[in-house]
């Protein structure tokens, strides 16, 4: 499906073509790959390992030149990814998912994606020995949602959709991503069937009810779109870094700003 006018980004010259993310000529992206389905074929109920197509794409600290002196030198970084809309079997394209390192202090940053194209489901879940989960929720978005995503929740993104699944995300620069847990546990504790359904991980000894929730309902409120919001007033994101300005916007998300389980690392 070819896209004739720029996606949903506020600022961002790109579009979609085919299956093709297609940058204007002044856009900066610092560093961009791949992941293909080989690499994820434990974590697919019937993937074949040596299936070397792309599942899908990430462009990393992402901005229109002209705004180079917002973007370029701050502490928030804007990032893109997008994932096909091919099933892999019978399950629904995802990536790989990961949970965030905690800082110094404690608090594992948190992070905010914005669905440009498509629609999609965020899985978060806390992770413990086992693998065990006693929390899990499905984050159902739509072009234009915003989801806040807690650092000490081990999260990953599915498409859901027809069509490719593209969303942003901002999160602290240099922040730490961790994989292992996820790669062991052969990814997270319910996955996503192409009909919809959502079918449990067999490699989890124990795992509750998934709960299905919106994005409005998850974070609470709406969230302005991000590339405007950090061009033009990065104070408001401060939540994104800090704990007690995340406890204050989203009080219903407080628990989530501590890690439990595998998440302390």
């Amino acid at each position: 499906m070819t896209h004739e006018a720029p996606l949903l980004t506020e600022g961002i010259d790109m579009r979609l073509d085919g299956e093709r993310l297609v940058f204007g000529d002044d856009v900066h992206i610092t560093r961009s790959g791949q992941r293909k389905v080989s690499a994820m074929s434990h974590m697919f109920d019937a993937a074949d390992e040596s299936d070397d197509s792309i599942l899908y794409d990430t462009f990393v600290d992402v901005w229109e030149e002209r705004d180079h002196d917002a973007f370029g030198g701050g502490k928030l970084g804007y990032s893109l990814t997008s994932i096909r809309a091919l099933p892999v079997g019978e399950e629904s394209p995802k990536t790989h998912g990961h949970v965030h390192t905690p800082k110094p202090d404690g608090f594992p940053p948190a992070e905010a994606y914005e669905v440009l194209n498509g629609s999609g489901v965020f899985i978060m879940q806390d992770m413990h020995d086992g693998p065990e989960t006693t929390f899990a929720v499905a984050v159902h978005a739509n072009v234009g949602d915003v989801v806040v995503i807690p650092g000490a929740l081990y999260h990953c993104s599915v498409n859901a959709g027809t069509e490719r699944f593209v969303f942003s995300d901002l999160c602290r620069r240099g922040m730490s991503d961790y994989y292992q847990h996820v790669h062991d546990a052969g990814g997270f504790s319910y996955k996503r069937r192409a009909d919809g359904d959502f079918v449990a991980n067999s490699n989890y000894a124990s795992l509750p009810e998934l709960e299905h929730v919106t994005a409005e309902e998850w974070s609470g409120r709406r969230i302005p779109p991000l590339y405007r919001t950090l061009r033009d007033d990065p104070a408001s994101l401060e939540w994104l870094r800090d704990r007690e300005a995340f406890v204050r916007e989203f009080p219903r998300l407080a628990d989530f700003a501590y890690p439990v389980g595998l998440a302390r690392l």
